[in-house]
């Protein structure tokens, strides 16, 4: 971790967690174009220059301000990662949640917010506040939940007292609870689908970093692969949340508007924007699931949908059957209901897994849930099934039409997808 020394502004270098001294970290919105912030090049090599740069007053003032509360030293985004190394990118993305987390305090710089105007009520202040362009980008929300202290500077570096009307402010604007802002160790006990909705209204300028920038939210790490694009980096993600939080399936209680039918994956992380608050059970029967290379193998109670039993015209001549498959959440403080999605029979095909056949089902009608009854469900009869991914499917439909069967492999486990 590369720190700057607040007397000479030098860059150092500290290898170790226990080396590491204690530090103030700064949070704002890159200026633009980019080109105009300091580099950890232009520190390290000509620092001279760096300092004739407009953007070097942040790294300035913040050295200012850490001086005064009596620290040595400071981090900022834009100087002390060498974006240059591939490495040092990747540890410092993978880390960033914990820079912060592990700062003694966070100084936090809005640049569109001009706070002290005489005459403007403390309301009209925080409104303003709530509106700008900080809350709007998608590293700002770890920036946000990560540090034990906060301060809050606008665009004169004048300070912004604190108060429990600001920390509301921070609550909307920010759309992140109360009390995961006073409490940052309250995080992982919200549901991921809740998580993905803080998430929801953000963007970055680079599409792979709405992926990376959450890594710190859901305490995962992964490699750094600009180029893959938005959609493969953000599915990626989602497998890793998968992994590490395996008995929370809100993670597919989000609604795409613009998507028909699907797989049980997100495109990202707007998908979750109309998603009410979930909960998901942390005790009595939990079902796990997993991803295998046909789809997600899942085991649920899947209720009919009679209306729906009808002739489509993509599949001509083909009877279909849709089910409602509940998840297992609820919104809120109801337990007496589930979040159901529509799925849709796909009579094509069954995989053999495990000496079973495994019906196989793709998601549809996404832009809608239904909330079911518990006693409905359970009534219903409980499956073992796989749910198909876009490209998955895709090229299964497309082999099966040159083929009856067609031999493949989950793990270790042989298999053979035949047609009925």
């Amino acid at each position: 971790m590369w720190l700057i020394n607040v007397h000479s502004y030098a860059l150092e270098e500290f290898l170790g967690e226990g080396e590491t001294p204690p530090y103030a970290i700064l949070s704002h919105t890159w200026s633009r174009p980019a080109s105009a912030e300091v580099t950890f090049r232009e520190m390290r090599g000509d620092l001279a220059f760096a300092q004739s740069k407009p953007c070097f007053m942040k790294i300035y003032n913040s050295c200012v301000i850490a001086k005064s509360h009596d620290l040595s030293w400071v981090w900022v985004d834009t100087c002390c990662i060498d974006k240059t190394s591939s490495a040092d990118l990747s540890e410092a993305i993978n880390s960033m949640y914990r820079y912060y987390r592990d700062s003694a305090e966070c100084l936090v710089y809005l640049a569109d917010v001009s706070y002290h105007q005489p005459g403007a009520s403390r309301a009209k202040k925080l409104e303003a506040i709530g509106q700008s362009r900080w809350f709007s980008r998608g590293w700002t929300l770890q920036e946000l939940i990560a540090p034990q202290e906060r301060h809050f500077f606008d665009v004169n570096w004048d300070e912004i007292p604190w108060g429990a009307d600001l920390l509301r402010t921070l609550s909307r604007a920010g759309n992140v609870a109360v009390d995961v802002l006073e409490h940052r160790h309250n995080l992982p006990n919200i549901s991921v689908a809740e998580r993905m909705t803080m998430a929801s209204k953000r963007s970055t300028t680079r599409g792979e970093d709405m992926a990376y920038c959450l890594f710190g939210i859901f305490d995962v790490n992964l490699p750094i692969l600009y180029g893959e694009g938005a959609k493969k980096a953000f599915r990626r993600l989602q497998l890793e949340i998968m992994a590490a939080s395996p008995l929370d399936q809100s993670i597919f209680a989000w609604r795409g508007a613009d998507r028909s039918n699907s797989g049980l994956l997100a495109n990202s992380p707007s998908d979750f924007a109309s998603t009410p608050s979930i909960y998901f059970p942390r005790y009595g029967r939990l079902v796990p699931f997993s991803m295998t290379n046909m789809g997600l193998s899942i085991t649920c109670t899947l209720v009919d949908v009679p209306e729906e039993k009808d002739i489509t015209p993509s599949r001509p001549n083909k009877k279909i059957r849709r089910v409602l498959a509940p998840l297992q959440c609820h919104p809120g403080a109801n337990e007496s209901s589930s979040f159901c999605l529509y799925l849709e029979s796909m009579a094509e095909l069954r995989f053999h897994i495990n000496d079973k056949w495994l019906p196989a089902y793709r998601r549809v009608r996404c832009s809608e849930w239904k909330l079911v009854p518990r006693e409905t469900i359970a009534h219903a009869k409980s499956e073992t099934i796989i749910i198909s991914e876009d490209k998955q499917l895709e090229a299964l439909l497309s082999r099966l039409s040159m083929s009856s069967q067609l031999p493949t492999r989950i793990g270790n486990t042989r298999e053979i997808v035949e047609t009925t």
